[in-house]
């Protein structure tokens, strides 16, 4: 899901495909400020074909702050929460609107941190952060994986909100 929220109690469903995975997925807004996803991903290239494997996951976000005039809407996200590692990542996100635009950038460790970008900042305030993160593996994810890892990484994207409504 995006870094805006929906109305409390909707619950959303879908599938999407990005070689070589098949993501299918159910969440709820549970709260104004708290949505909840259950994903299961299959390692797939082609829909007739069996799953090489199955990567289930739990993914949360969380919004921290409203947007207004002068702030952006602040969220935290997990994905893969508790699950399996190969599709784990936590993220900080700042959106904001400007007339039919609305602009998300943030931060990503785990696999969102895979690109390198930066040292991880969170190894000043805890050598916790520091450890080592496999992002694959038996083990499940687990909150001690949260957050850690050397390196982060960044993104950003942009919603154009056309005049035809729905679209």
């Amino acid at each position: 899901p995006n870094a805006r929220h929906y109305k409390e109690g909707t619950i959303t469903g879908g599938i999407s495909t990005l070689d070589p995975y098949l993501h299918t997925y159910l969440g709820i807004q549970l709260a104004e400020p708290l949505f909840i996803n259950v994903r299961q991903t299959a390692e797939i290239s082609n829909i007739n074909d069996d799953a090489r494997r199955l990567y289930p996951g739990l993914d949360l976000k969380l919004r921290l702050f409203e947007e207004n005039k002068y702030r952006p809407e602040i969220s935290l996200g997990l994905q893969s929460a508790i699950g399996h590692k190969r599709m784990a990542g936590e993220y900080i996100a700042f959106s904001k609107r400007y007339k039919k635009f609305d602009f998300t950038a943030g931060l990503g460790w785990g696999r969102y941190g895979s690109a390198n970008h930066f040292k991880n900042p969170l190894k000043s305030i805890s050598n916790h952060f520091d450890k080592a993160r496999p992002l694959d593996g038996e083990m499940p994810n687990t909150p001690n994986n949260w957050f850690t890892g050397e390196h982060i990484g960044l993104f950003a994207g942009l919603e154009y909100f056309t005049p035809i409504n729905g679209l």
